[in-house]
Formats: structure tokens, sequence, C-alpha cells
């Protein structure tokens, strides 16, 4: 930062500097300019008024010196020059207070506001100089008595011109910028200036007295001035305005031009009656141009603005007049339709042409209730035509800005936004939520369905192994024979509902294989056929070359079956036509996309199992449920068909699509994915239920019906058996002989400690003990990877004999590595 004495030293040079301009100004204008003893137009008047609103009030002592020493330089006294600076820097001091504080304005004049203030300020120092300069003048005998109120009249009109003329040229100078914000390029500018100039110097040098000089400033001068105070800027106005006024008072101080030939003072009048008029329109005519200028900028910037937002929000604006009947809308609302830019002008049509049916009530009571006075503004989102048919979503808002003297509406002013991809947002929203609702649905039922399906397995444990046993016992041809028979077949029908209930859980045990699912649809043909009414009738159309997929043949069988009796249930008893289809097809995003999967699948070639019936169809919200299990529309209890058919298909890896409209029939699409291999393997032998082995078995199961049945079953197979209900008692037997035991039959499922983790501490303590899991579920737990160590069997609830002996036997003759 600079010292307080650098500070003051700068100030003061600055002072010294300006009292010498105007000091120089002074006795230059004086000396060249002056009419008659007077300088028509005062540029000191405006010389000092532009220094005070540059550099405020700091500067009366610049100015009054540099007056002072100029009039001293001019011949007067001490003490009339001293009076006269004091006069001529009082009047610019009223100048620049009108301007400042009066008016409240600054160092512009680009407003008609500013050239108002400039010419207040001017009046108020011409009256300050005429009323204390004249007397001083009468005082020292430069006037005379009778050329008193001429004399006032001149020093009062010098100064109002002098802050109108020069006060904005020498303002611009100093700010420069003569060409900024302007309208006409700066080529013309210059050549206009130039050639006004030129002009009104021409106009000077002609002889004194001709006519045609005076037409020439009238006509040639004047209009290169107007033009430039039109297209060019207020700055370059106020400069060659200036400078067209130095020429001339200079050229007729010197007798020469238009004003050269009259005789004093009448030349000096005229020479203010041209310059101070011009200068007081020129600078009204170019700040109103700047201050037009400004107001279409900030119009042009808020247009842009507007139509930025507008465009930004895909909004468009429209206008109704209810007395004509006529609807005009914008361009961007053109563009929404389908229609050409234009296409919305005055429009002979009503505010619902175009709206859909289904939204032109919402439209008419939202309209209504505005209309009426219940809401201040209307809102409501509708569905509009558009030009090639399809409808389009927007918001419309509206407003009554017009209304006739009975309060009925004249015009309805608004606004349309596009809102179709909010609305298509929405929509898939919704979708995305319902699937992951019905997702979520699912899996909440094959929790259920997995957990009863466990427990009930447990059940029907003890009640297909009791009934086997004692299957054996009876003797051929004992009457409770056929009754054990029965009971046998209850069980596995149970058994198989169950496994519907594991497979819709996603818990079933997969045997996965190659399967032509064409060639297993023909082996069940005769099956479906006495399966379903008399009056369906089955048609096929199995394509050749499908390839074969990987898959679980009894669960395919099962979809199969399921399937079919669906769609012969929809046919009715009237009967119709079920069409049964396998073929292979390549398989887009779209069609691999279901309501009822959540796993994204690759695109790519499938195996497709297609069954249509042309019955009555289903409506919306029976489709919804469909694969809920026990719904059906026949009556309450149906079963888990179609819910089993989804788990089969997500368990393999598929899709299910499903085609139905009420009246026109439905069509089941089950989509698998293919394997490499075309055929299948034989199935093994199960091995021969005569086995018997040899040594100790250790149960460990939770359930007590359980429990007792396999301990029944290892002693008839010739086992010793030590049996435990929990995982930590079976720890405790085991510990104390660990080698004793040949194999653990191990429930997987049970409180406390789970069956896992009991062959996980048995494997720690003897890394050769054999264990097989039991459990009510129908796939091990390690099926999706290797099995943990000392895991050599899986065996699945129920069981009979004939599963327990061919899990021990294989457990039990296979070579550990």
């Amino acid at each position: 930062m600079s010292s307080t004495p650098t500070r003051v030293m700068r100030a003061v040079v600055q002072q010294l500097l300006l009292a010498a301009l105007v000091a120089l100004s002074f006795q230059a204008s004086t000396g060249l300019l002056t009419v008659s003893k007077f300088v028509p137009v005062s540029v000191m008047a405006g010389l000092a008024t532009a220094i005070l609103l540059l550099t405020g009030p700091r500067s009366t002592i610049a100015i009054a010196l540099g007056l002072f020493a100029a009039q001293w330089q001019l011949g007067r006294t001490a003490g009339p020059a001293a009076i006269a600076s004091l006069i001529q820097t009082a009047q610019a001091l009223a100048g620049w207070a009108v301007v400042v504080h009066l008016f409240r304005c600054r160092d512009r004049f680009d407003r008609p506001r500013d050239v108002v203030a400039l010419a207040a300020a001017g009046a108020a120092e011409g009256f300050v100089r005429a009323a204390g300069q004249t007397p001083l003048l009468f005082f020292e005998g430069r006037l005379g008595a009778d050329q008193f109120a001429l004399a006032s009249v001149s020093l009062w009109i010098s100064a109002f011109s002098g802050v109108l003329v020069f006060t904005p040229a020498m303002l611009a100078v100093t700010r420069g910028g003569l060409f900024s914000n302007r309208t006409a390029g700066r080529r013309e500018l210059v050549i206009a200036m130039g050639l006004g100039v030129l002009m009104q110097a021409a106009v000077f040098l002609m002889p004194r007295g001709i006519v045609p000089g005076m037409m020439i400033f009238m006509l040639g001068v004047l209009p290169l001035l107007s033009f430039v105070a039109v297209r060019g800027t207020a700055n370059a106005t106020a400069v060659m305005t200036a400078v067209i006024a130095l020429i001339v008072m200079a050229a007729t101080s010197r007798h020469v031009g238009p004003f050269g030939a009259e005789s004093p003072p009448r030349d000096m009048q005229l020479v203010q009656m041209i310059l101070a008029p011009v200068g007081m329109f020129m600078l009204l005519l170019s700040s109103a141009e700047m201050s037009r200028r400004r107001a279409i900028r900030a119009l042009s910037a808020t247009h842009a603005q507007m139509e930025r937002a507008l465009e930004g929000s895909d909004s468009g604006l429209w206008e109704w007049r209810a007395d004509t009947a006529r609807n005009s809308y914008d361009a961007r609302i053109a563009r929404m339709f389908g229609e050409p830019a234009d296409a919305g002008l005055h429009l002979p049509i009503g505010p619902y042409d175009g709206v859909h049916p289904e939204d032109t009530e919402r439209l008419k009571q939202a309209l209504q209730d505005h209309i009426d006075g219940r809401t201040p503004a209307f809102e409501v989102e509708i569905r509009h035509k558009h030009r090639d048919g399809h409808y389009v979503w927007v918001l419309d808002r509206g407003r009554v800005m017009e209304r006739a003297l009975d309060g009925s509406p004249l015009l309805l002013s608004g606004s349309l936004t596009d809102i179709t991809t909010r609305k298509r947002i929405e929509e898939e929203r919704a979708a995305l939520e319902e699937r992951m609702l019905q997702t979520q649905k699912l899996e909440g039922l094959g929790l259920l369905a997995g957990g009863v399906a466990h427990d009930f397995n447990n059940i029907l444990t003890g009640v297909l192994g009791h009934a086997d046993l004692a299957r054996r016992e009876v003797p051929a041809g004992s009457p409770a024979q056929e009754h054990l028979d029965h009971i046998l077949a209850g069980a596995r029908a149970a058994a198989d509902l169950t496994r519907q209930m594991l497979a819709f859980a996603g818990r079933g045990h997969v045997a996965m294989q190659p399967v032509s699912l064409a060639h297993l649809v023909t082996e069940m043909g005769h099956l479906l056929q006495v399966s379903i009414s008399p009056n369906a009738i089955v048609r096929y159309d199995l394509g050749a070359s499908v390839p074969a997929v990987n898959a679980d043949p009894a669960q395919l069988r099962q979809v199969v079956m399921n399937l079919i009796l669906n769609a012969a249930e929809a046919l009715g008893p009237e009967g119709g036509v079920i069409t049964v289809r396998v073929r292979a097809q390549w398989c887009d995003r779209a069609m691999l996309t279901s309501r009822w999967m959540h796993d994204e699948l690759p695109e790519g070639r499938y195996v497709v199992l297609e069954v249509r019936d042309d019955g009555s169809g289903m409506a919306p919200e029976t489709l919804a449920r469909i694969f809920d299990p026990f719904f059906s529309t026949k009556f309450t209890g149906r079963g888990l068909g179609l819910a089993a058919v989804l788990g089969i298909v997500r368990g393999h890896r598929g899709s299910v699509l499903v085609d139905t409209a009420p009246g026109r029939g439905t069509t089941f699409r089950v989509m698998l994915p293919p394997c490499a291999a075309t055929t299948e393997p034989d199935a093994c032998d199960a091995p021969s239920p005569q086995w018997q082995g040899v040594g100790l078995v250790l149960v460990v199961d939770d359930e007590d019906s359980v429990r007792t049945l396999a301990e029944l079953m290892l002693r008839r197979l010739g086992f010793k058996v030590i049996s435990a209900q929990d995982g930590a008692e079976a720890l405790a037997h085991f510990r104390k002989q660990p080698q004793a035991f040949r194999v653990v039959l191990l429930d997987l499922t049970m409180p406390g400690m789970d069956g896992l983790t009991v062959a996980r501490e048995m494997h720690a303590i003897d890394p050769d003990v054999r264990v097989v899991l039991t459990t009510g579920y129908s796939a091990p737990p390690w099926s999706a990877g290797p099995s943990p160590a000392g895991m050599v069997g899986f065996l699945e609830k129920p069981y009979r004999l004939e599963d327990l002996t061919r899990v021990l036997r294989q457990a039990l003759e296979t070579v550990r590595v």
C-alpha cells in the first residue's frame, strides 16, 4: 500500500494538473471562440461540470485556481479575477449538485432522464453565471446599461448550451468507448462522423452570407448527425456535436460561414440559436435510442430466458378466446402434436378438440372448477392426439385472464408441458414394482411351501416307511395287504404333492440329464389323452431336430401334464382343441422378459414348449394370479399345478410367457436353454433289496417317528444302531468311539446344531467318517458345489426300505480316495 505522504503528493499533483487544464481551456476558448465579446457556448461550463462529475467536489479548488489563473492572465486584476473565478466555480458546483443530488444520476447521459438532469444543471449554471457575472461586467465598465439584459440572456444560454454540448463529449472522451453498444458498423459510423465534420467545415469556408451554406448545414450536416445519434452511440453523438459546435464558433469568430455576415450581437445569437437546440435534440435522440436498445436487449434476454425455460421443460403456450371460440398455441405445442410450426395460430377450435375421450370429462371439470372460482387455476394431466394418430401425455395448466361484465370468461391463457417420457417412466416403474411385489410374494410363498413340505415329509417318512415294513411282514393273500397297498399309494401321492411344493419353492432335487422334450411329449401322449375330457382334442406339432435340454425328466413331465390339464379345464365341458408344439427358436430380450421371472436371461436359441387352447381366455385380474398356489377359477384348493410349473422352470433357468385375452384363448410358452447332447442316459437299475449290512450305525434325527423308523429298517438290514435326538448327543456318542461307526445317518435340519455342522465336527474328529445326510427337502445343500468332507450319500424323505438300502450300499461300497 502507498504511504500517506505519497497519496497526498499524488492528490496535489492531480489538482495542479486539473488547474492547468482548466486555465489552458479557458484561455483557448476565450481567445479562439469568442463571438461578439462572448463565447456563445461555454466550453468552461461543460469542462468544469465534467470534472466534478468524474472526480467529485474535491476538484473544486483545482477549478477555482485554474479559472483565477486564466482570468488574471487575460488582464483582470486580482479582485475581479477572484470574483469571476468564484462565480464560475459556484455555477459548476450548482450543476454538479443538481445532477448528483437532485436527480441522483451519475456520469452518464445515455438515458432521457440523464439528458433532463444535464438540462436542469445547465439551467442552474446559467442562472448562477448570469446573476453573478453580468453585474461584474457592468461594474467593470465592459457593459453598458443598454446591454445588461442582452448580456444576461447570452451568458445564461452560454452556460446552458455548454453543459449540454461539451459535458457529454468530455465525459465520452475521458471514459472511451465511442462505438460500444452500437447498431451500425464501426466503419459506417466513422465515415458518417468524418463526412459530417468535413461538410460543416466546408460550409464555414464559404463566403459570408451565402444562403446555400445554411441549407447545406441543415440538409447535409444535421442528417449525418442524426444518423450517428440513431444508428451509433450516445458517446459518438456527443463528440460529433461538440466538434461541430467548435467549428461553428471558430468560423463565426473569424467572420466566415453563414453567420459571419451578421453584425454583433446578431451573429452570436444565431450561433446560440443553432447550437443549443441541436445539442439538446441530438442528446435526447441518442439517449432515447440507447434506452430503446437497452429495453430491446432486456426484452430479448427475458424472451430468450423464457424460451430456454420453455424448451428445457418441454412446454408451450396457448390462449383461447371464448368470445370468438378461437384457440392459438405456439410452435412448441405444434411440434408436440406433430403439426407445422405455424399451425396453431388463431385456430377456430374449442378447448377440448383432440383430447382423449377418457380425459375430456376431467379437463372439463378442472376448467369448470376454475371458472366458477373454486380453484385459483386449473391443472390436469391429459392425453392429446398427435397428427400421426397416437396420443401424447401433456400437463395442461392455465387460468382465466379476462372476464366479461357478467363474470363469464373471455380469455384463458396457459401452458402445455409434454410429460410423455415421465408417464412412460412411471408406467415402467409401476411395472417393475409389480414384478418386484410378485417376486417377493412368490419368494414368501416359496419359503412357506418349502417349510410345509419339509415338515410334511418328516410325517410321511414315518407313514410310508412303516407301511412299507408292514407290507413286507404281511403274508401274501392277507386281507391287510390291500389296505397297506392303499396306504402306500396315498403316501406316495402325498410325497408327490410335497415335491410340487418343493419345486415351487426352488428346493426340489433336480436330476439333470439331457432330455428330448419332443420325445418326452410323445411318450406322454396316451397318458395325456386319458387324463382330460374326451371332448378335448390334443394336436401335436413336434419339430424335427429340436435340441435336447438339460433337465429333470420327472419334473418336465410334471410341467407338460399341468399345462395340458390347465388347458383342458379352460375348454370346459363343451371341449375344444389343445395344440402342443415343441420347436427351437431364437428368443430376444422381450420374449424372455416375464412378469413372473426376476432373473435376466441371455438372448439366444431356446427350446420352446407351447401349449395353446381355444378356450375363453383370461381377464387381466385372473392372469395376475394364475401362478399363485391354490388359486383356481373353478373351485377353491385346486392345488399347486401352475405354481409348480413356475418353480420348475425357474429351477431350470428358463422363462414362462402367457398370452391371453377374454374370448381368444390362452397360450403358455415355456422357454428352456438347450444343451449339446441329444440322447438320454440309461437309468441305472436299483440295488437289490436283499442286500445285508453289518456293523454299527449312528442315527441322528430330532423327529421320534423318523428315528424309530430308521432304527427298524437298519436292524432289518443287519446293522446295530445307536440313536441321538440332536447334534450335541450325536457328537457325544461319536467322540467315545469314532472308529466304531460304519456310517452316520444324519438329519440336515435340527434345532440348535444343524446336520452340516455336526458332520464337520465329526470329520474333524475322524477324517474317515462316512455320513449319509437325510432331509425333508428334495435337494442336497451342496448341489451348487462339491460335497463337504465326510458326505458319502443323500437320502430324501420320505423313503422306503429299498431307498435306504440303495443309499447305504453305495455309501459303504464307495472307495475313499
